[in-house]
């Protein structure tokens, strides 16, 4: 692509790499009969037998040849695509006992030699299983692939398939998205449209795999993508993916008696020893009451005297400040979640601590997750009020909202600070 990338090949992309600074995902759809590389066809390496149309290399000189050249011009992840249907279409890989691990092993020993990552995409839940073994493997796809439609991609409900991925330790991947509904001369035809795009940049951001908007260059929504991350790019998601609730499978298996008749996902994040949870809603048809112990993810340790608050922008497409909604969370306050009449819309609530001084902090509201590691470097308590510490790229502004409980209902009101030189700054609750 010589017009995109001057003058074209691996040079061009060095040329972009070097420039942005940007590492870069690369990726190989399946390896073709007619490959260059083998030496059935006047290449250097053995491949599998080149009768059929998918074949599979089986050196490992291959892959260390591979991938340390492709390092070279920037390649920081090295994206395995279609693998069911090579598993599916390489004889190879399921008459020999052993042929299929040992393709992807000599993918692994070449990726960390280069210290390179792979994703994992089609993946059959065995390829997920195997990267036990293969430690350069730290993310996978959780869906089928994205393609903008009227009533909305369904690919984004990984919830369910997160659970596997994050057991395995790898970040799921929702694929990618737009951020704007209507997109001209999109590669999907005429009638593409994705009104969900909200929903869909809310997922991959709680994902904790990567966030990767796939606009054409005139559509890109910077509101929406900078939701998800800092001013300098580093994302800002939770401390896990966010994963199909116990009330989730049971609504969906045995009706609203028992559970979400819906999508009821819930992650957290964690600054220290506090927690701060996350809780996604979307296509919910009945009401359903959140309490602290129908919160179990990871089983958290909190005090029966702690104080929380939970809160919700409930305009999540704005994320107007206005209409947040600040309300105590406890066994005898639930979140109530209700019936959702938009196959768009969704519930994004949040839970916070309550400080001794009777402090919350709520954090950036303009955030899909609004309290985060990689922005909370330290918090400082007094009697009268709390001192954060947050981190950014030089220049930024941030803004953080806290909540005072010591009256009824809860008086809200925000700070901002400019990062400096340092890489910091302090926001005082009042």
């Amino acid at each position: 692509m010589p017009n995109v990338f001057p003058p074209g090949g691996t040079e061009g992309i060095s040329d972009f790499h070097r420039i942005t600074g940007w590492p870069i995902i690369g990726h190989n759809r399946y390896w073709s009969n007619n490959t260059d590389y083998a030496r059935q066809n006047g290449g250097n390496y053995d491949f599998s037998d080149t009768n059929y149309q998918m074949v599979v290399p089986l050196e490992q000189k291959f892959w260390n040849y591979l991938l340390s050249t492709s390092k070279k011009w920037g390649l920081a992840v090295y994206e395995q695509d279609w693998l069911y249907s090579e598993f599916n279409g390489v004889p190879l890989l399921t008459q020999n006992i052993s042929m299929a691990r040992e393709w992807l092993l000599q993918m692994g020993r070449a990726a960390s030699a280069a210290n390179l990552t792979i994703q994992y995409c089609m993946a059959y839940p065995r390829h997920a299983l195997q990267s036990v073994e293969i430690p350069s493997v730290t993310q996978i796809r959780a869906s089928s692939d994205y393609v903008p439609s009227i009533i909305g991609p369904i690919q984004w409900r990984i919830g369910a398939s997160s659970v596997l991925a994050h057991a395995l330790s790898l970040a799921p991947f929702k694929d990618n998205f737009w951020t704007t509904p209507v997109q001209a001369g999109a590669s999907t035809g005429p009638g593409s449209r994705d009104d969900a795009v909200w929903r869909e940049a809310v997922v991959a951001t709680l994902s904790t795999g990567p966030v990767t908007p796939a606009d054409g260059i005139p559509y890109q929504n910077k509101e929406l993508i900078m939701r998800s991350c800092r001013s300098d790019g580093l994302l800002l998601n939770p401390a896990r993916p966010a994963t199909a609730t116990d009330l989730q499978f049971k609504g969906n298996a045995f009706g609203s008696s028992f559970g979400s008749v819906g999508q009821l996902w819930t992650t957290y994040s964690k600054v220290g020893s506090r927690r701060f949870d996350h809780i996604f809603a979307a296509e919910t048809k009945n009401t359903l009451q959140l309490r602290p112990s129908t919160l179990t993810l990871d089983k958290p340790q909190r005090s029966p005297n702690q104080s929380m608050v939970a809160y919700t922008i409930q305009n999540t497409r704005s994320m107007d400040v206005s209409t947040l909604q600040v309300q105590p969370w406890s066994e005898s306050f639930p979140i109530t979640l209700h019936p959702l009449s938009s196959i768009h819309a969704f519930d994004l609530w949040h839970t916070a601590p309550v400080e001794y001084n009777g402090i919350a902090i709520l954090g950036e509201l303009n955030k899909w997750v609004p309290v985060n590691s990689k922005r909370i470097q330290d918090i400082q308590i007094d009697d009268e009020n709390l001192h954060v510490i947050v981190a950014g790229a030089a220049g930024e502004e941030v803004t953080f909202y806290f909540a005072s409980t010591q009256s009824e209902p809860a008086t809200v009101n925000s700070n901002s600070c400019k990062i400096a030189s340092t890489g910091t700054c302090k926001i005082l609750s009042s």
